[in-house]
């Protein structure tokens, strides 16, 4: 308990201008939807080309696992290809918070045995994160206000829909009113 928390080692911060270069992934807060009930969504967006990888849903739970956080990516992977680059915060399940010890997360390790650099945002800065935080807010009112699937795989296909239309057709003003996409 004396010990000081020590920080894990990351990689350069340096500004990445490839597509594919950095992802960034975060859970939003858990909402309430009428017939499913509670649902965490961890989004995944390229921080260059602002595909929107991945919007994985977690039913019943505030705070997604490891093998939720898996199995967006691999959801990702699978769509896209692997990035060179994941960013994410301190929560938990990326950051051992109970020790002193910089030793990384089961998901770290995972992520490093694939050759994808991890990279943490810094403390109380939700800047570093701001694409993933806008698509939070893009995805809630573009894919949950006002739906109610019946089922998971009807949640899942939604917000695949959704996503589709975000990146394939809907312009963006960074990109010059282009879709991500098209851009």
């Amino acid at each position: 308990p004396y010990h000081r928390r020590s920080p894990l080692p990351q990689p350069n911060r340096s500004v990445t201008a490839a597509p594919h270069g950095l992802w960034q992934m975060d859970a939003q807060g858990a909402v309430r939807l009428p017939t499913l009930g509670r649902v965490a969504l961890i989004n995944i967006v390229d921080s260059v080309s602002r595909v929107k990888t991945v919007s994985w849903p977690c039913l019943h739970t505030a705070t997604p696992a490891t093998a939720d956080y898996q199995l967006a990516l691999r959801s990702a992977f699978l769509a896209f290809g692997l990035p060179q680059r994941v960013s994410v915060d301190h929560d938990g399940v990326f950051y051992d918070t109970t020790c002193s010890s910089p030793y990384p997360s089961l998901l770290h390790l995972w992520l490093i045995a694939l050759g994808v650099e991890v990279i943490f945002t810094r403390c109380h800065r939700p800047t570093d994160h701001a694409y993933v935080e806008r698509m939070h807010q893009t995805v809630m009112h573009q894919a949950l206000d006002g739906q109610d699937p019946a089922t998971a795989e009807d949640l899942c296909a939604h917000l695949g829909e959704r996503l589709a239309f975000l990146n394939g057709v809907y312009p963006s003003r960074s990109l010059q009113g282009r879709p991500p996409l098209v851009a």
